[in-house]
């Protein structure tokens, strides 16, 4: 039995070699994986007025003491990386672990750079280094590896990004359309864009009151701007339906962006989802069951796709005239059907007849007063119109 057990232990052993051997260049920040190099991960750029802020995510890793900028600019005649910055890996003093995302702001750059009317580019790679002295990638590797016919391996990628910075386009000052239930309309029809746009974005976030700036925005929309189909004024403007509730606060910031990626200084704009009644339901159907001197009858609805509805009221009046009178209140949003039961005929000049029967909805959004939004019923005629009853 013992010599069973060892030979089950050396096979193993060699299973779990071979499975981690043939698993060796997947991690990220092995040197040899050709996808990355090694290099940090989520490397972007933000273009600014004479800058470029780099920013990238830790390594997490222990052992690591810096991190290495490398730049290189295609407006060279051959454009080579040169280290222009170090930054000492810092420990989060709550968690002692790394922290997650790093930022360098390189400035001093050359605005809208172009040779030719073609746009040059900053290129930047990132590397780090250990407690050794060890760099990861190596910071020989090539802009551009080439792969070599009949070679078994690929070549090792560094990764990089490139942008260039611009004089930011105007600031735009957006105005708010026709209130409308669970929506926000932003329009800046009077924007006139620069000759080097490229996109406009809305950027927002939910805030609890209109004087708190949020940590971070985030990208609602981004409308392509094409030169040779310019937008109309009417054409420049976002309609956001991303709203549970009314009285719903969200900080906007709307900008232009060039054709370097550079976006407008535009400055944050703050709107609410106004405090408005949701459509009315339509009824499809109504089933009367008549009776010896009453009769129930089933009204059957569609109902109303908003998220704020909270539920549905059923009226009732004399078609001869007279108010709407609250027959019942149903506290179900997902309601397509109630029962009105023990109704009684009406008796006019033409005969007998059914009452008139219109159903409403309401939100969950107290007023000030503790009453709640609720769609219009329909109207009375003048001559027999009075306040509608509810309850």
């Amino acid at each position: 039995m013992k010599k069973r057990s060892v030979i089950i232990a050396v096979f193993t052993s060699i299973w779990i070699f071979v499975g981690c051997s043939e698993d060796l260049h997947q991690n990220p920040f092995d040197p040899q994986n050709v996808r990355t190099a090694g290099a940090p991960v989520e490397l972007s750029l933000i273009p600014g007025d004479s800058q470029i802020t780099i920013s990238w995510r830790g390594i997490g890793l222990k052992g690591v003491k810096e991190y290495r900028i490398y730049r290189a600019f295609t407006g060279d005649p051959v454009p080579q990386f040169k280290m222009i910055a170090e930054m000492p890996v810092e420990i989060d003093p709550a968690t002692g672990e790394e922290r997650t995302e790093y930022r360098y702001v390189d400035s001093g750059l050359k605005n809208d750079p172009k040779r030719d009317g073609e746009r040059l580019f900053y290129i930047y790679r990132i590397s780090y280094v250990d407690e050794n002295g060890v760099e990861v990638p190596d910071p020989s590797l090539p802009l551009e590896p080439k792969y070599e016919p009949g070679s078994k391996e690929l070549p090792v990628v560094w990764h990089y990004v490139r942008g260039a910075p611009s004089v930011p386009p105007p600031p735009i000052k957006p105005i708010l359309g026709k209130p409308q239930d669970l929506r926000v309309t932003l329009l800046w029809p009077d924007y006139v864009p620069p000759e080097d746009i490229a996109a406009y974005r809305v950027y927002g976030a939910v805030v609890r009151s209109k004087d708190e700036v949020p940590e971070k925005l985030n990208l609602l929309y981004e409308l392509k701007y094409n030169k040779l189909y310019p937008l109309k004024p009417d054409e420049q403007y976002f309609v956001d339906t991303d709203f549970k509730r009314d009285k719903t606060i969200k900080a906007y910031k709307v900008v232009a962006v060039d054709e370097f990626g550079v976006e407008s200084r535009s400055e944050l704009f703050y709107a609410e989802s106004p405090n408005l009644p949701p459509p009315a339901p339509v009824i499809v159907r109504m089933i009367p069951e008549p009776r010896q001197n009453v009769y129930n009858i089933t009204i059957i609805w569609k109902k109303v796709n908003v998220p704020d509805i909270a539920g549905y009221r059923i009226y009732s009046r004399d078609p001869t005239g007279g108010f709407w009178e609250l027959k019942a209140t149903i506290n179900d949003p997902n309601a397509t059907k109630y029962k009105v039961m023990g109704e009684r005929y009406v008796i006019g000049p033409t005969g007998i007849s059914l009452r008139e029967y219109a159903i409403t909805a309401f939100d969950n959004t107290p007023r000030e007063d503790g009453s709640y939004d609720e769609s219009p019923l329909p109207e009375i005629p003048s001559s027999s119109q009075q306040s509608p009853q509810r309850r």
